[in-house]
């Protein structure tokens, strides 16, 4: 297990329609003990709570359009994004952060599960962003669905490391976590894979009736 990790530079919170963009950091002094490169901060984990983090907000904004305005801002710089999610549950969500850079010159690819063969693209139609052709999925920013996390679904998380590694190189890659309710975090993930940041959102679901 890692206890220090340079994953999660950067997070996205949302909660009660509030979505916040934090920092978060290890202190400056530990980053020599391990090594790390002071241009990419690195933190201690303590707990999942994110308890043992230098949080420091730099932006705030509201509801799914923060959520989308945030993942755009973190990969305005990608060339190519390629997904990984469960089929179903986490492919919606893959084309509804494809939406928001339909515009731009990114290649979009999803990966199901672990099954690199089956790749395809994420292509812009008159009724959405769709998947479309078998593709090669290598690119340099990785973003990974909560999906993958949930423990019914019996996603080994090193076999997704693994993908990462195979379909990314390392002084390139970007890894980022879209996740709701801190299922990474629960799952015990980010102490294994190398995020760059996590978007994780949570929900507060009210149902009325008349």
């Amino acid at each position: 297990m890692m206890s220090q990790v340079r994953a999660l530079l950067a997070a996205s919170i949302i909660r009660s329609g509030a979505c916040s963009l934090v920092r978060l950091e290890r202190p400056a002094h530990n980053r020599a003990a391990t090594g790390s490169n002071p241009v990419r901060p690195m933190i201690l984990i303590k707990n999942h709570e994110m308890g043992g983090f230098l949080i420091r907000t730099f932006d705030t904004s509201e509801g799914i359009g923060g959520l989308l305005n945030t993942f755009r801002n973190i990969t305005k710089d990608s060339r190519k994004i390629t997904f990984i999610g469960t089929p179903g549950f986490c492919t919606p969500f893959a084309e509804i952060l494809s939406y928001v850079i339909r515009d731009s010159n990114q290649e979009l690819a999803f990966i199901p599960n672990t099954s690199v063969d089956k790749a395809k693209t994420i292509i812009s139609t008159p009724h959405g962003m769709q998947l479309g052709d078998d593709t090669n999925p290598s690119a340099d920013t990785i973003v990974l669905l909560g999906g993958l996390a949930i423990p019914k679904m019996n996603i080994d998380v090193n076999d997704v490391k693994k993908v990462i590694e195979d379909i990314s190189e390392p002084k390139d890659r970007k890894v980022i976590g879209v996740c709701f309710m801190s299922m990474f975090q629960e799952a015990g993930w980010i102490d294994i894979i190398e995020f760059d940041y996590l978007l994780d959102s949570y929900l507060k679901i009210t149902s009325m009736e008349n």
